[in-house]
Protein backbone atom coordinates (compact mmCIF):
# COMPACT_ATOMS: atom_id res chain seq x y z
CA UNK A 1 0.00 0.00 0.00
CA UNK A 2 2.87 2.38 0.70
CA UNK A 3 3.88 2.16 -2.97
CA UNK A 4 0.40 2.92 -4.31
CA UNK A 5 0.95 6.66 -4.09
CA UNK A 6 4.13 6.39 -6.14
CA UNK A 7 2.37 4.33 -8.81
CA UNK A 8 -0.43 6.90 -9.00
CA UNK A 9 2.00 9.81 -9.20
CA UNK A 10 4.01 8.14 -11.96
CA UNK A 11 0.84 7.23 -13.85
CA UNK A 12 -0.39 10.82 -13.70
CA UNK A 13 2.96 12.09 -14.95
CA UNK A 14 2.91 9.59 -17.81
CA UNK A 15 -0.64 10.63 -18.70
CA UNK A 16 0.57 14.16 -19.34
CA UNK A 17 3.68 12.96 -21.14
CA UNK A 18 1.84 10.63 -23.52
CA UNK A 19 -1.43 12.56 -23.72
CA UNK A 20 -3.92 10.09 -22.26
CA UNK A 21 -6.59 10.61 -19.59
CA UNK A 22 -5.26 9.68 -16.16
CA UNK A 23 -8.70 9.02 -14.68
CA UNK A 24 -9.61 6.54 -17.39
CA UNK A 25 -6.28 4.76 -16.96
CA UNK A 26 -6.76 4.78 -13.18
CA UNK A 27 -10.12 3.10 -13.70
CA UNK A 28 -8.30 -0.09 -14.67
CA UNK A 29 -6.68 -0.05 -11.23
CA UNK A 30 -10.08 -0.01 -9.56
CA UNK A 31 -11.32 -2.68 -11.95
CA UNK A 32 -8.35 -4.89 -11.12
CA UNK A 33 -8.93 -4.33 -7.41
CA UNK A 34 -12.53 -5.46 -7.81
CA UNK A 35 -11.49 -8.64 -9.64
CA UNK A 36 -8.85 -9.47 -7.04
CA UNK A 37 -11.33 -8.82 -4.24
CA UNK A 38 -13.69 -11.36 -5.81
CA UNK A 39 -10.84 -13.83 -6.27
CA UNK A 40 -9.77 -13.39 -2.65
CA UNK A 41 -13.34 -14.04 -1.56
CA UNK A 42 -13.32 -17.40 -3.33
CA UNK A 43 -9.84 -18.38 -2.13
CA UNK A 44 -10.32 -17.46 1.53
CA UNK A 45 -12.77 -20.29 2.39
CA UNK A 46 -10.47 -22.81 0.71
CA UNK A 47 -7.30 -21.68 2.45
CA UNK A 48 -6.61 -18.12 3.68
CA UNK A 49 -2.90 -18.53 2.94
CA UNK A 50 -3.68 -18.85 -0.77
CA UNK A 51 -4.37 -15.11 -0.85
CA UNK A 52 -0.83 -14.40 0.33
CA UNK A 53 0.67 -16.69 -2.30
CA UNK A 54 -1.48 -15.27 -5.10
CA UNK A 55 -0.70 -11.72 -3.98
CA UNK A 56 3.02 -12.50 -4.01
CA UNK A 57 2.69 -14.03 -7.47
CA UNK A 58 1.02 -10.90 -8.82
CA UNK A 59 3.77 -8.81 -7.24
CA UNK A 60 6.47 -10.85 -8.97
CA UNK A 61 4.66 -10.59 -12.30
CA UNK A 62 4.44 -6.81 -11.90
CA UNK A 63 8.15 -6.60 -11.10
CA UNK A 64 9.05 -8.66 -14.17
CA UNK A 65 6.82 -6.49 -16.36
CA UNK A 66 8.43 -3.28 -15.08
CA UNK A 67 11.96 -4.62 -15.49
CA UNK A 68 11.75 -6.34 -18.87
CA UNK A 69 9.03 -4.55 -20.84
CA UNK A 70 9.30 -0.99 -22.10
CA UNK A 71 6.68 0.25 -24.58
CA UNK A 72 7.96 1.57 -27.90
CA UNK A 73 6.50 5.03 -27.27
CA UNK A 74 8.35 5.26 -23.97
CA UNK A 75 11.67 4.34 -25.57
CA UNK A 76 11.20 6.99 -28.24
CA UNK A 77 10.23 9.58 -25.64
CA UNK A 78 13.28 8.74 -23.52
CA UNK A 79 15.57 9.29 -26.49
CA UNK A 80 13.89 12.59 -27.34
CA UNK A 81 14.16 13.84 -23.76
CA UNK A 82 17.80 12.96 -23.14
CA UNK A 83 19.03 16.43 -24.07
CA UNK A 84 16.86 18.38 -21.64
CA UNK A 85 16.41 15.72 -18.94
CA UNK A 86 18.50 17.69 -16.46
CA UNK A 87 16.25 20.72 -16.84
CA UNK A 88 13.09 18.66 -16.32
CA UNK A 89 14.31 16.74 -13.28
CA UNK A 90 13.66 18.65 -10.04
CA UNK A 91 16.54 19.00 -7.63
CA UNK A 92 16.40 18.20 -3.91
CA UNK A 93 16.54 21.92 -3.20
CA UNK A 94 13.39 22.39 -5.28
CA UNK A 95 11.59 19.62 -3.41
CA UNK A 96 12.53 20.98 0.01
CA UNK A 97 11.48 24.42 -1.15
CA UNK A 98 7.92 23.14 -1.49
CA UNK A 99 7.60 23.16 2.29
CA UNK A 100 7.92 26.94 2.21
CA UNK A 101 4.94 27.37 -0.10
CA UNK A 102 1.95 28.73 1.80
CA UNK A 103 -0.59 27.43 -0.71
CA UNK A 104 0.66 23.87 -0.24
CA UNK A 105 0.06 24.05 3.51
CA UNK A 106 -3.45 25.35 2.87
CA UNK A 107 -4.10 22.25 0.76
CA UNK A 108 -2.57 19.97 3.40
CA UNK A 109 -4.93 21.39 6.03
CA UNK A 110 -7.86 20.83 3.69
CA UNK A 111 -6.85 17.22 3.00
CA UNK A 112 -6.23 16.38 6.65
CA UNK A 113 -9.72 17.50 7.65
CA UNK A 114 -11.49 15.85 4.73
CA UNK A 115 -9.77 12.83 3.23
CA UNK A 116 -8.11 11.83 6.51
CA UNK A 117 -11.34 11.87 8.50
CA UNK A 118 -13.12 10.10 5.67
CA UNK A 119 -10.46 7.36 5.47
CA UNK A 120 -10.64 6.68 9.21
CA UNK A 121 -14.42 6.51 8.90
CA UNK A 122 -14.46 4.25 5.84
CA UNK A 123 -11.62 1.87 6.68
CA UNK A 124 -11.62 1.65 10.46
CA UNK A 125 -15.22 2.25 11.50
CA UNK A 126 -17.64 1.49 8.69
CA UNK A 127 -16.85 -2.25 8.20
CA UNK A 128 -17.62 -3.12 11.83
CA UNK A 129 -20.60 -0.75 11.88
CA UNK A 130 -22.01 -2.45 8.78
CA UNK A 131 -21.52 -6.03 9.96
CA UNK A 132 -23.34 -5.24 13.21
CA UNK A 133 -26.49 -4.48 11.23
CA UNK A 134 -26.94 -8.19 10.49
CA UNK A 135 -28.05 -11.09 12.65
CA UNK A 136 -24.59 -12.67 12.74
CA UNK A 137 -21.09 -11.37 12.19
CA UNK A 138 -20.48 -14.03 9.52
CA UNK A 139 -23.48 -12.90 7.50
CA UNK A 140 -22.45 -9.27 7.90
CA UNK A 141 -18.91 -9.96 6.71
CA UNK A 142 -20.23 -11.93 3.74
CA UNK A 143 -22.60 -9.15 2.72
CA UNK A 144 -19.91 -6.52 3.21
CA UNK A 145 -17.59 -8.43 0.88
CA UNK A 146 -20.24 -8.53 -1.83
CA UNK A 147 -21.13 -4.86 -1.34
CA UNK A 148 -17.49 -3.82 -1.43
CA UNK A 149 -16.90 -5.69 -4.69
CA UNK A 150 -19.94 -4.09 -6.35
CA UNK A 151 -18.87 -0.68 -5.09
CA UNK A 152 -15.36 -1.04 -6.53
CA UNK A 153 -16.72 -2.01 -9.94
CA UNK A 154 -18.87 1.14 -9.88
CA UNK A 155 -15.84 3.12 -8.75
CA UNK A 156 -13.93 1.91 -11.81
CA UNK A 157 -16.78 3.13 -14.01
CA UNK A 158 -16.84 6.51 -12.29
CA UNK A 159 -13.08 6.87 -12.72
CA UNK A 160 -13.79 6.93 -16.45
CA UNK A 161 -16.70 9.35 -16.20
CA UNK A 162 -15.41 11.89 -13.69
CA UNK A 163 -12.77 13.33 -16.09
CA UNK A 164 -15.62 14.11 -18.49
CA UNK A 165 -17.59 15.77 -15.68
CA UNK A 166 -14.51 17.67 -14.55
CA UNK A 167 -14.09 19.15 -18.02
CA UNK A 168 -17.66 20.43 -17.79
CA UNK A 169 -17.68 21.93 -14.28
CA UNK A 170 -13.98 22.57 -13.64
CA UNK A 171 -11.35 21.26 -11.25
CA UNK A 172 -12.28 23.37 -8.23
CA UNK A 173 -16.00 22.65 -8.51
CA UNK A 174 -15.37 18.92 -8.96
CA UNK A 175 -13.26 18.87 -5.81
CA UNK A 176 -15.93 20.74 -3.84
CA UNK A 177 -18.54 18.33 -5.17
CA UNK A 178 -16.41 15.43 -3.93
CA UNK A 179 -16.31 16.94 -0.44
CA UNK A 180 -20.09 17.36 -0.56
CA UNK A 181 -20.58 13.68 -1.41
CA UNK A 182 -18.15 12.82 1.38
CA UNK A 183 -20.20 14.84 3.88
CA UNK A 184 -23.50 13.32 2.73
CA UNK A 185 -22.25 9.75 2.96
CA UNK A 186 -20.77 10.09 6.45
CA UNK A 187 -23.73 12.03 7.81
CA UNK A 188 -26.30 9.67 6.29
CA UNK A 189 -24.61 6.66 7.90
CA UNK A 190 -25.29 8.30 11.26
CA UNK A 191 -28.98 8.69 10.47
CA UNK A 192 -29.93 5.24 9.18
CA UNK A 193 -29.56 1.79 10.71
CA UNK A 194 -31.17 -0.30 7.99
CA UNK A 195 -28.83 -2.61 6.04
CA UNK A 196 -30.48 -1.77 2.72
CA UNK A 197 -30.27 1.99 3.30
CA UNK A 198 -26.67 1.80 4.52
CA UNK A 199 -25.74 -0.36 1.52
CA UNK A 200 -27.14 2.28 -0.83
CA UNK A 201 -25.26 5.00 1.05
CA UNK A 202 -22.06 2.96 0.81
CA UNK A 203 -22.32 3.16 -2.97
CA UNK A 204 -21.64 6.89 -2.72
CA UNK A 205 -18.05 5.85 -2.05
CA UNK A 206 -17.75 4.91 -5.72
CA UNK A 207 -18.56 8.53 -6.58
CA UNK A 208 -16.58 10.20 -3.81
CA UNK A 209 -13.21 8.56 -4.51
CA UNK A 210 -12.96 9.67 -8.17
CA UNK A 211 -14.43 13.09 -7.36
CA UNK A 212 -11.74 13.71 -4.77
CA UNK A 213 -8.62 11.91 -6.01
CA UNK A 214 -8.74 12.99 -9.66
CA UNK A 215 -9.44 16.72 -9.11
CA UNK A 216 -6.81 16.99 -6.36
CA UNK A 217 -4.22 15.63 -8.77
CA UNK A 218 -5.31 18.07 -11.46
CA UNK A 219 -5.31 20.91 -8.94
CA UNK A 220 -1.62 20.29 -8.24
CA UNK A 221 -0.69 20.20 -11.94
CA UNK A 222 -2.78 23.31 -12.58
CA UNK A 223 -1.55 25.65 -9.86
CA UNK A 224 1.99 24.34 -9.27
CA UNK A 225 5.03 23.56 -11.40
CA UNK A 226 4.34 20.28 -13.21
CA UNK A 227 7.96 19.17 -12.70
CA UNK A 228 7.12 18.82 -9.02
CA UNK A 229 3.62 17.37 -9.40
CA UNK A 230 4.62 13.90 -8.17
CA UNK A 231 6.37 15.35 -5.12
CA UNK A 232 3.44 17.66 -4.45
CA UNK A 233 1.03 14.75 -4.58
CA UNK A 234 3.16 12.63 -2.26
CA UNK A 235 3.59 15.43 0.29
CA UNK A 236 0.30 17.22 -0.07
CA UNK A 237 -1.96 14.20 -0.37
CA UNK A 238 -0.36 10.87 0.53
CA UNK A 239 1.89 11.94 3.41
CA UNK A 240 -0.67 14.38 4.78
CA UNK A 241 -3.35 11.68 4.71
CA UNK A 242 -1.15 9.06 6.37
CA UNK A 243 0.07 11.40 9.10
CA UNK A 244 -3.49 12.53 9.67
CA UNK A 245 -4.69 8.95 10.05
CA UNK A 246 -1.94 8.26 12.56
CA UNK A 247 -2.90 11.30 14.63
CA UNK A 248 -6.68 10.93 14.41
CA UNK A 249 -7.30 7.18 14.61
CA UNK A 250 -6.96 6.94 18.38
CA UNK A 251 -9.00 10.07 19.29
CA UNK A 252 -11.80 9.11 16.92
CA UNK A 253 -11.75 5.53 18.20
CA UNK A 254 -12.03 6.81 21.76
CA UNK A 255 -14.89 9.07 20.75
CA UNK A 256 -16.70 6.13 19.14
CA UNK A 257 -16.33 4.06 22.32
CA UNK A 258 -17.84 6.85 24.41
CA UNK A 259 -20.69 8.17 22.25
CA UNK A 260 -21.30 5.37 19.71
CA UNK A 261 -21.10 5.13 15.95
CA UNK A 262 -23.92 7.50 14.99
CA UNK A 263 -22.70 10.44 17.05
CA UNK A 264 -19.12 9.87 15.93
CA UNK A 265 -20.24 9.88 12.30
CA UNK A 266 -22.04 13.17 12.90
CA UNK A 267 -18.88 14.69 14.38
CA UNK A 268 -16.82 13.52 11.40
CA UNK A 269 -19.44 14.78 8.95
CA UNK A 270 -19.50 18.18 10.65
CA UNK A 271 -15.71 18.36 10.46
CA UNK A 272 -15.80 17.57 6.74
CA UNK A 273 -18.51 20.20 6.23
CA UNK A 274 -16.41 22.87 7.95
CA UNK A 275 -13.39 21.82 5.88
CA UNK A 276 -15.52 22.11 2.74
CA UNK A 277 -16.52 25.66 3.66
CA UNK A 278 -12.86 26.41 4.32
CA UNK A 279 -11.99 24.98 0.89
CA UNK A 280 -14.62 27.15 -0.79
CA UNK A 281 -12.65 30.22 0.25
CA UNK A 282 -9.14 28.76 0.00
CA UNK A 283 -9.12 26.72 -3.21
CA UNK A 284 -8.08 28.75 -6.22
CA UNK A 285 -10.25 29.08 -9.27
CA UNK A 286 -9.15 27.26 -12.39
CA UNK A 287 -7.99 30.45 -14.10
CA UNK A 288 -6.23 31.86 -11.03
CA UNK A 289 -2.45 31.56 -10.48
CA UNK A 290 -1.91 28.98 -13.22
CA UNK A 291 1.73 27.87 -12.93
CA UNK A 292 1.28 24.42 -14.47
CA UNK A 293 -0.85 22.96 -17.25
CA UNK A 294 -3.80 25.28 -18.02
CA UNK A 295 -7.27 23.80 -17.67
CA UNK A 296 -9.80 24.48 -20.40
CA UNK A 297 -13.43 23.50 -19.96
CA UNK A 298 -15.11 21.76 -22.85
Amino acid sequence: MSASGIFEAVSEKLSRRFNFEYGQARAWGSFGYALVALLAGFLFPINPQLNFWVGSLFGVLLLLELVFWTPKQEKEADLADEEDSEEQTPKIKDMLGLLKIRDLWLIIIFIMFTNTFYTVFDQQMFPEFYTRLFATAELGQHMYGILNSVQVFCEALMMSLVPILMKKIGVRNALLLGVTVMFVRIGACGLFHNPVAISCIKMLHSIEVPLFSLPIFRYFTLHFDTKLSATLYMIGFQVASQVGQFLLSTPLGTLRDKVGYSNTFHVIALTVLIAGIYAFFVLKKDDQDVYGDPFIRS
